[in-house]
């Protein structure tokens, strides 16, 4: 009865979270950050996408109400385990989309480097998602969606699926015969939905370079 019970719930959370991300290869994983705040008797998580050796890119909705430099960025994390951990020094807010921040950090991310630079992604299909979000937020976890008909306000996609809570940050990318391709994160949308948000602004290691 424990192990039905058990598999029950397993069964569960795959159908509203997706699934363990054991088809993201490392290169990828370490590219993508756990997002810790704790403070004030406030603690939650979001993801973020590191987009160069000292920058990565997150929702808005993650920071938007805490002190920016009491946040730690976790790449690789795993129940506990991580590749590399960094403390963000500075945020910097893109005009075009404001619902992308760009997180500056106190060291360069040595193991990281998966997304580059944010290069046109081109058109596809269908982008798997991954983060580190609700029930399991203590694993990576991906998920593939579709790319709606339909268009954000901005023009930019939207996806068939939404994530559950710390979801937000999470890059959306395709992987075709060893090439990762960054589209860009997830931002929170209604109705279930999930708006790409891109960076816009200065390169990300431009833009954190500057004091």
């Amino acid at each position: 009865m424990i192990r039905r019970l058990a598999s029950s719930a397993l069964a569960f959370a795959l159908l509203a979270g997706g699934a363990v991300a054991a088809d993201v290869p490392e290169d990828v994983r370490n590219s993508i950050a756990r997002l810790n705040y704790a403070g004030h008797g406030t603690r939650y998580n979001c993801t973020a996408t590191v987009v160069a050796a000292s920058a990565a890119i997150t929702s808005k909705s993650c920071i938007a109400t805490v002190d920016p430099t009491s946040i730690h960025l976790v790449s690789g994390f795993d129940r506990g385990n991580w590749t590399e951990h960094r403390r963000v020094t500075r945020v910097v807010y893109d005009s075009a989309d404001q619902d992308v921040v760009l997180l500056c950090t106190d060291a360069p991310f040595e193991r990281a480097g998966a997304f580059g630079d944010l290069p046109d992604a081109g058109e596809a299909d269908s982008l798997l998602v991954a983060g580190y979000w609700a029930p399991r937020d203590q694993t990576l976890n991906s998920r593939s969606c579709g790319i709606s008909q339909r268009r954000a306000a901005d023009g930019s996609p939207v996806l068939d699926c939404g994530l559950p809570t710390g979801g937000g940050g999470a890059p959306a990318f395709t992987q075709t015969d060893g090439t990762v391709r960054l589209h860009g994160i997830a931002i929170a949308g209604p109705a279930d939905t999930t708006r790409i948000g891109r960076w816009r602004g200065d390169a990300p290691a431009q833009a954190c370079a500057v004091p």
